[in-house]
């Protein structure tokens, strides 16, 4: 007996379903790749572009570190620290404030307002801070730590 498509609907609509059934799932699946594809080089290309960023702000902070840190070891304390820190300031606008340690104590602060309540702290004391001050002073070098709560509010 011969099978005949044309005597048979329900097989050829079943095929036919079949068959669109299999292209669109195939173009479906095609489409969801290109679009996660997309989506992950988006986010790799933002990731890339914060580290970019970090970077630049850690080397500006860095350098207006070893700026301050200049000044002291050359001249002493200014005696126009907030004109200096000021100055500072102006130069990198991701920094909020500079402060200057002495013996582990935060001695001088520009902006003080706002900022009042870290004069006077000891951070070798500060189980939060002390690791990191004591590798800043062990490697004579910049040290990020955190993140803490600022004694300042901020």
């Amino acid at each position: 007996m011969k099978l005949n498509v044309i005597t048979k609907p329900l097989i050829a609509a079943i095929l036919v379903f079949a068959l669109l059934l299999a292209l669109t799932q195939g173009i479906a699946f095609q489409r969801y790749l290109i679009l996660k594809d997309t989506e992950d080089r988006e986010l790799s290309n933002h990731a890339n572009w914060t580290k970019g960023r970090l970077q630049t702000i850690f080397t500006d902070c860095y350098a207006t570190t070893r700026t301050l840190g200049f000044i002291v070891s050359e001249y002493g304390v200014p005696p126009d620290f907030d004109s200096t820190a000021k100055e500072l300031l102006k130069l990198n606008p991701y920094i909020d404030a500079v402060q200057l340690v002495q013996s582990g104590v935060i001695k001088y602060i520009y902006p003080l307002k706002g900022n009042e309540a870290a004069i006077g702290l000891d951070i070798l004391k500060d189980s939060l801070r002390r690791s990191g001050a004591l590798k800043t002073i062990e490697t004579r070098n910049f040290f990020v730590s955190g993140p803490f709560h600022l004694s300042e509010g901020n």
